[in-house]
């Protein structure tokens, strides 16, 4: 990741900076936050605990996630000087299960239901290591 040198003095002038990620930086994001998602998608409960998926349905059972769009995140300087990382637009994921009856002479039925993935963090950059911490709302 690319640094910069800038020459500060002491006289009573101000300037402002602005700091953008670099691709490279972002794709190392992109690449740890669908790696989360895709570890919470191959989850097989309804509402799997620390993940952005979850539906709600009557006695699930089969649970099975699918990825149908991934999301795109973007990455942003805080006030601090650190990084966080956002969802710039959210997934799609469409779960499939069985949902048994409130009768338990009743076949289970099909159940389907859709959720957005949207998801956020901190970053943490020391050295060459990039390090994102997903936070844990869901």
């Amino acid at each position: 990741f690319e640094s910069e040198k800038v020459r500060v003095d002491t006289d009573q002038e101000f300037t402002d900076f602005e700091v953008t990620a670099t691709d490279e930086l972002l794709a190392e994001v992109a690449s740890q936050a669908d790696q989360f998602v895709a570890g919470c998608i191959a989850r097989t409960e309804a509402d799997p605990a620390g993940c952005p998926n979850s539906t709600y349905g009557y006695r699930l059972q089969d649970v099975r996630w699918a990825l149908d769009a991934k999301p795109t995140y973007e990455v942003t300087s805080t006030y601090g000087g650190g990084w966080r990382f956002t969802t710039k637009t959210p997934g799609r994921a469409t779960v499939t299960a069985k949902e048994r009856s409130f009768l338990d002479d009743e076949e289970p039925r099909d159940f389907t239901d859709q959720d957005t993935i949207d998801l956020s963090g901190d970053v943490t950059i020391d050295g060459d290591t990039v390090t994102v911490d997903i936070e844990n709302y869901f």
